[in-house]
């Protein structure tokens, strides 16, 4: 099975809850800021390794992404969709980062 890392997440990080996590994406903040650089260095990882990878024979199955933490595992469900608010969060993220960040 093919593994992709999410990025390390800072220290300061590593202790939330993932519940405390999506709250905190609401609103222009450090932990919102987190997540968007952690979204930013995991689409950055994905596009390489799809650039690598013979994609014609690549079942979706067997992509998995590996996480460490809480605010780790919010990044990528972000990323892959897993919440159905997904594209609320995802443009409230992008305008209380204002720009630091590249989302894609």
């Amino acid at each position: 099975m093919a593994s992709l890392y999410a990025t390390t997440a800072q220290p300061e990080f590593i202790f939330l809850t993932e519940s405390e996590v999506w709250q905190a994406l609401h609103s222009e903040n450090i932990i919102s800021a987190e997540v968007q650089r952690i979204l930013s260095v995991l689409q950055t990882r994905f596009t390489d390794y799809m650039r690598e990878t013979d994609r014609e024979n690549l079942p979706p199955e067997i992509m998995h992404v590996a996480v460490r933490c809480p605010i780790e595992r919010v990044a990528v469900e972000l990323m892959v969709g897993m919440r159905g608010d997904r594209e609320e969060i995802r443009n409230a993220l992008s305008a209380s980062c204002s720009g630091r960040f590249r989302t894609s």
